[in-house]
């Protein structure tokens, strides 16, 4: 799952969205950006909608307060 849309990038350079001749170029650039802020950082900042995380209340509570 990518950061951005093809159509924000249009949007943004003001691109009119019925222009599509460049959509595989946006398209594959976004891919590389995304791997590459991923591999770079170390990260992954966005899962799918469908992700459960699990919080083990014993390992995230040092105190009287929970860190999340």
């Amino acid at each position: 799952m990518a950061y951005v849309t093809v159509a924000q990038i249009k949007q943004y350079l003001g691109i009119p969205t019925i222009v599509t001749t460049e959509d595989a170029l946006i398209t594959d650039l976004i891919t590389r950006v995304t791997a590459f802020t991923e591999r770079y950082t170390g990260r992954i900042f966005e899962v799918p909608a469908d992700t459960t995380r699990l919080f083990d209340a014993k390992e995230c509570v040092s105190s009287d307060q929970l860190t999340l």
